[in-house]
Parts: structure tokens; sequence; C-alpha cells
């Protein structure tokens, strides 16, 4: 039985686009139903919601987007070709060792510890332990904890200098006063390699120590 045509074309409303394409063409409109299948076939269905339109913003105000563009890096200059200010700038580092003998000749005992340090450990300087004993007992004169705790060490174990545990026992014992950690961790086996004339004389450069 065939439903009238008035109510055919209320139930496109509420069921799908084929059985309603189905129905209308049951009541005549033939050509009209072929043209919205034909619509129906081709037309695209996006799932993406649509992107909202972008604000406009107060005249002097700059987007996010712009914000971000600007603090992109730009990577050509990290593939320049070295230019005459980076070679000077190179320069004026590697004068960086003469500026701390310069500071260590002037009477200041960290950058003497330091500079002692660089050449004992060697790296970005040519190791070196005669230097090394050079600035570290400059600093160990001038009661720098840190040059005596290290000038003990290369007394003990004889680099760019003699081997002298007495001398490296006495120079800890004074590291030692000032809490000196590395001081305090080579006193207690070092103590039992010496004998007690050892221990005499040792005490002996600690009572008379007198920073210059």
């Amino acid at each position: 039985m065939k439903l009238p045509c008035r109510k055919q074309a209320s139930l496109k409303t509420t069921v799908s686009a084929v059985v309603a394409v189905g129905l209308f063409a049951g009541c005549g409109g033939k050509e009209e139903s072929v043209v919205l299948a034909e619509q129906s076939a081709t037309q695209e269905v996006s799932t993406d919601p649509p992107s909202p339109p972008e604000a406009e913003l107060p005249e002097g105000m700059v987007s996010m987007k712009d914000r971000l563009s600007a603090y992109r890096p730009d990577t050509n200059r990290f593939v320049a070709a070295p230019t005459d200010d980076m070679t000077n700038a190179m320069g004026q580092a590697g004068s960086f060792l003469d500026s701390l003998k310069a500071k260590a000749e002037g009477g200041h005992t960290e950058s003497a510890y330091f500079l002692g340090h660089k050449y004992y450990e060697g790296g970005d300087v040519d190791q070196d332990y005669k230097e090394a004993f050079k600035w570290l007992k400059f600093g160990a004169d001038r009661n720098n904890a840190k040059a005596q705790s290290l000038l003990g060490v290369l007394y003990e174990e004889g680099k760019g200098v003699p081997e002298n545990k007495v001398l490296a026992y006495a120079w800890y014992l004074i590291a030692a006063k000032q809490d000196d950690e590395l001081a305090g961790e080579r006193i207690p086996a070092l103590a039992e390699k010496l004998s007690d004339q050892d221990f005499d004389e040792a005490d002996q450069l600690v009572e008379g120590f007198v920073p210059q």
C-alpha cells in the first residue's frame, strides 16, 4: 500500500536520506530524488570541528603566533663561518690563565690554588706538576687550606718535587686546622707509614709555620 504523498513528505525529516529519497520517488518526484541522491553521494563528510574565527586584536597587540615566531632561533648563525669578532673573543678567553697568574702574583690565594690545581689535573692546560707545585706552594705559604692539602699530595706522591712524607704530613696537619676535607682524608693512611721521629719533625714544622 502506498502512503499518501503528504505523509511521505513528512517522513523525510525523521528517517535516513536513502529511505526518504525512495519514498519521495514514489510520489512522482523521480527527477528531484535523483538529484538529491547524487548530492548525497558526492558530499564530503568532515569529522573535524570547524576552526574558530581568529579574533580581531586591539590595535598595537601582537598575536600569540607572532610572539612564538619571534622567539624562533635563527639557525643560520649556528653554521656561519668564524668572524673577526669570534676570533677576538677566543683570544680573550686564551688569556684567562694570564689573568689568573696576575691575580695570584698580586696575593690572591684562591687564584694561586686554582692555577696549581689546573696544572695538577691537566685538561685545558698541559699537565705540569712542577708548575702545579709552584702555585700551590705560593698559596700554601699564604695559608690557603686547599693549596696546603694539594701541596701535601705532591710531596706524598713525589710529583713535581722529591717525595717527602714528613712534609706531606705537616702540610696536611696545617690544612686540617682549617677543616680541609682532603687533608682529613689523607692523614690517617699516611700516618701509618710514619715513624715516631717523623711525627716529631712534622709537629715541629707545624708549630713553626707562619703564614706570609
